[in-house]
């Protein structure tokens, strides 16, 4: 059993958040807010954090029609600080994005930190989004919009589908997705 990220082995079940889709819905949604130059702050690698993630904000860009700017796109560690490191590498890049997505809630408030401590607003110069929804995105201010999903619903449904593999039950659903939705708050606008 895989939990957090799906089986490339079909024989090998997975309960996961589909990140692709979920990173597509976030951005589309900065995109129909009117934004057209998005940054992204990924967690380095190609696992769904950093990987996946990643490939749900070229596809929104793709099937926008918008090019997306490399230079915007910045790897980093997963702490505050490396969010906060993360926006001065896109900012020195010559201009800002007017949207930044992060991989997760702890570098959107390392971004959103360096922004606001060098004079940039935040949502009105460089608008945020999240992801993970962690109990940080509605305490910071502005507070985060950010992608929740259940990390209770992804190990409860591993959970049964484990009991139901030990007893040996048939028509056991392999690759299960979990439920996301966007919670939308000051960050954004």
């Amino acid at each position: 059993m895989l939990v957090g990220e799906q089986s490339q082995i079909d024989s090998i079940p997975s309960v996961h958040l589909d990140n692709v889709t979920a990173s597509y819905e976030a951005v589309t949604y900065l995109i129909q807010k009117g934004h057209r130059s998005i940054g992204m702050i990924r967690v380095s690698g190609d696992n769904a954090v950093g990987g996946d993630r990643y490939r749900g904000y070229q596809q929104a860009f793709m099937d926008a029609g918008i090019t997306l700017r490399e230079e915007w796109v910045v790897e980093s560690g997963m702490a505050v600080e490396d969010g906060s490191d993360a926006m001065r590498r896109i900012k020195d890049s010559g201009e800002l994005p007017t949207a930044v997505f992060c991989s997760t809630d702890w570098i959107a408030v390392g971004a959103m930190n360096f922004l606001i401590d060098n004079g940039i607003r935040v949502p009105e110069d460089v608008a945020v989004f999240g992801f993970d929804n962690s109990f940080i995105a509605s305490v910071v201010r502005p507070k985060l919009s950010s992608v929740e999903y259940s990390g209770t619903e992804i190990g409860m449904t591993a959970t049964r589908t484990l009991i139901k593999l030990i007893k040996g039950e048939t028509g056991i659903q392999h690759h299960a997705n979990v439920a996301h939705y966007l919670a939308i708050r000051e960050s954004t606008g």
